[in-house]
């Protein structure tokens, strides 16, 4: 490839995304929805510069009535290469979806009734993250009451429901990490009601605890600031009231998992990376955060509160361009 006047460049020019920022010698091409990454000019020699990529999956939906916390969206984090099956760079277009959390489980719904729903998948090009999994329900009996298996695996339910899975499809780096085990009657031996924390990319959830009684914590999320730079980067998504950091430069925390209400018990806490906190009362769990693949905060009991919704997932792009 060449310039204007014929001058052969070392480096890639690439267009496309919501937003693009520079950071130094790079350009960070930051997509919040469907899109399309542009190779114009692949490098020299062609097709020999390669990029640096974060896909992040929708977060999954977390559990209503002493719920489960939603699991993080899978996240995928490295180097275009070879391995990635894409090669380094040639010139065209790479067509990017970004995936959607997945619905909490409403109230005032009967919980038996099902789970919170897993994200859905965010792809760019040939790398697949998975949509995290959906939470178990707070009153329903097996199977209802157990997490789901996705990216990061969503908590499991009160009663004693199971942890869902985490890089469930598994990737050749781990894209998440299992969910944490519900409390209250049955197996697990925790003599109160309270969900499973959803996991993360970084960690699995805390399952519930029994002194302290507190709702299982969701798992913490990816910190990408090594790569994207420090933050503050306005690709980095600002933090709600009740979810946990990722304004930091940090993706895919699960959410925490629903308590019943009362002293001393208290709600699971979001994971770092925009994971939703839950609640100890009837209101509903918090939302996981937009565009960092948070699981959503599981919902509290008497009656019913319900689960918040997963945050969606985020594709960021970088490459040297000087």
């Amino acid at each position: 490839d060449a310039d204007a006047t014929g001058v052969s460049t070392l480096f890639l020019t690439a267009s496309g995304g919501d937003s693009t920022t520079t950071v130094g010698d790079y350009k960070i091409h930051a997509f919040t929805g469907p899109g399309t990454f542009t190779v114009s000019c692949s490098g020299t020699p062609t097709g020999s510069v390669l990029a640096d990529y974060l896909v992040v999956a929708g977060g999954g939906g977390a559990g209503n009535s002493n719920g489960g916390g939603g699991g993080a969206g899978g996240l995928r984090f490295g180097q275009v290469s070879a391995c990635t099956g894409m090669g380094p760079f040639p010139a065209t277009g790479y067509p990017i979806t970004v995936g959607g959390g997945g619905a909490g489980q409403p109230a005032p719904e009967p919980s038996a009734s099902g789970q919170g729903v897993s994200g859905t998948p965010t792809v760019f090009n040939s790398i697949t993250s998975a949509g995290g999994g959906g939470a178990g329900s707070g009153a329903g009996p097996h199977p209802n009451a157990n997490g789901l298996a996705g990216g990061s695996g969503g908590g499991g339910g009160t009663n004693s429901g199971a942890l869902g899975a985490g890089d469930t499809p598994p990737a050749p780096v781990s894209q998440g990490n299992p969910g944490g085990n519900g409390g209250g009657p049955g197996p697990y031996g925790i003599p109160y009601q309270a969900g499973g924390g959803g996991g993360g990319h970084a960690a699995a959830s805390a399952n519930v605890t029994p002194s302290p009684a507190t709702g299982g914590i969701g798992g913490a999320g990816k910190d990408v600031t090594s790569i994207f730079g420090a933050a503050p980067q306005p690709f980095y998504i600002a933090n709600g009231p009740a979810n946990g950091a990722s304004v930091c430069g940090q993706f895919a925390g699960g959410g925490g998992g629903g308590v019943q209400s009362g002293t001393p018990t208290a709600a699971g806490t979001g994971g770092v990376g925009g994971g939703g906190n839950a609640t100890n009362s009837c209101a509903a769990g918090a939302n996981g955060t937009d565009n960092t693949g948070g699981g959503g905060g599981g919902g509290g009991y008497a009656p019913p509160g319900a689960g918040g919704t997963g945050g969606s997932g985020i594709v960021l792009i970088r490459d040297k361009f000087q």
